[in-house]
């Protein structure tokens, strides 16, 4: 920025170093929580591509007709995978 203004003393432009934060400082900005976070939606996300890969061949096979299900009954059933899982970190 500096070295496009007149009479600028700038003569190279030198990147910043990124620092790991200490123990503290990750608790104290939620880094660990956030890292969990995004742990359980990847497990999340990799659980309905499954379930959907297994939807797609029974559709291709037709064995699919009883087995479908409406998406708020996929959600509903998430969810209460999702309250029994926090219930029992509690």
């Amino acid at each position: 920025y500096g070295k496009a203004l007149s009479g600028s003393d700038v003569q190279e432009m030198e990147g910043l170093d990124g620092k790991e934060f200490d123990a503290d400082t990750r608790k104290m900005l939620g880094l660990d929580d956030i890292d969990e976070i995004l742990g359980q939606i990847e497990e999340s996300a990799e659980m309905n591509v499954e379930e959907l890969e297994k939807e797609a061949e029974a559709v291709k096979s037709g064995d699919a007709g009883a087995s479908i299900r409406s998406a708020d009954e996929v959600i509903q059933e998430m969810d209460d995978e999702e309250a029994a899982e926090v219930e029992k970190e509690q």
